[in-house]
């Protein structure tokens, strides 16, 4: 049996957990690759934050895409017209992008921070992130998700949809956690000089 034969049948009798697991390896590779990249942190640093995207992407991200696109796939079930594969990408917008944004932009910006020792500390970092993260992760994460979904409905089975956006995301995701990190460290340097 194929790798790829192993991997649709663990997808098939374990949905969630393998597209969790999948997720957590693709967001380990996202920080690490976006943490060499900018420069912004060393070591220990690095292997927490991996870990803490490890943790979002199977326990956060992952679970609430899965019950989402179950839930969205329900709704919009049979063969779809275009005007009904319009609405279904356009709900998807309106409804999960907006959350998984602003998760990812908190969530990144809480393990990005240099000072933790407080609740205000976490909370000032992330309205921070977020008013200046926010629209452009949403902006990037809607176009990226319309024409995802698009494909998605065109070419990829529903059952293998999570899979196929966390593929996609971890392009993007790699892409904006790297921007945002240089954007910090942009900040960080212009303090201390």
């Amino acid at each position: 049996m194929s790798l790829n034969q192993v991997y649709l049948s663990y997808l098939a009798t374990h949905p969630l957990a393998t597209k969790s697991a999948t997720a957590a390896i693709l967001a380990t590779l996202n920080e690490g690759i976006a943490t060499s990249v900018s420069g912004f942190g060393k070591g220990s640093a690095v292997t927490k934050k991996m870990a803490q995207m490890l943790l979002y992407a199977a326990f956060f991200a992952t679970p609430l895409s899965h019950l989402y696109y179950n839930q969205l796939t329900r709704i919009f079930k049979g063969k779809l017209t275009w005007k009904l594969k319009m609405l279904q990408i356009l709900a998807s917008l309106l409804t999960l992008s907006p959350v998984l944004s602003a998760a990812f932009v908190s969530w990144i910006s809480a393990i990005n921070m240099q000072k933790k020792e407080t609740l205000s500390n976490y909370r000032s970092a992330i309205i921070n992130g977020l008013k200046n993260n926010f629209w452009l992760v949403y902006r990037s994460s809607a176009i990226t998700s319309t024409l995802s979904m698009a494909v998605a409905q065109a070419l990829v089975p529903t059952e293998l949809w999570v899979v196929f956006f966390n593929a996609v995301y971890f392009v993007l995701g790699t892409y904006q956690n790297t921007k945002m990190k240089l954007k910090a460290r942009e900040v960080r340097d212009s303090k201390e000089a």
